[in-house]
């Protein structure tokens, strides 16, 4: 599978980077048998929760074409949702890079929606 860099815009130098960030200090804290207290958990739902719930407000249900396991569960109009908060919530299985994930296939999809709408004008503006 190919991974692609979203585009530059701001969510993505500001939302990507601190759900990166989040995903190593849990994977960290996992490997010398440390917790966090949900400290992350919260954090991370503060920030990109409310961040995900912003932008599903703008973003319609995805069209899912042809993609793996993880695109068709982090782009779902509810379980981007459900499974990053209870993937994080789980003890030990909060490791897992679910904030990486939902953000990374949120940004994907925008960049999709926006080069779709751009299409879409082209076409509209030459006929």
């Amino acid at each position: 599978m190919f991974l692609k860099f979203p585009k530059l815009t701001p969510e993505s130098i500001l939302i990507l980077p601190l759900a990166v960030f989040i995903d190593i200090i849990g994977i960290i804290l996992v490997l010398f048998g440390a917790d966090d207290f949900g400290i992350l958990d919260i954090v991370g739902i503060c920030t990109i929760g409310s961040w995900q719930l912003f932008k599903a407000g703008k973003i319609s249900a995805p069209k899912v074409k042809k993609g793996g396991f993880l695109k068709k569960i982090f782009t779902g109009k509810w379980s981007r949702f459900f499974v990053t908060w209870g993937g994080e919530i789980i003890p030990y299985v909060g490791w897992l890079p679910f904030w990486t994930s939902a953000v990374y296939f949120q940004l994907i999809q925008q960049d999709e929606q926006q080069s779709e709408q751009q299409i879409i004008i082209q076409n509209e503006i030459q006929t």
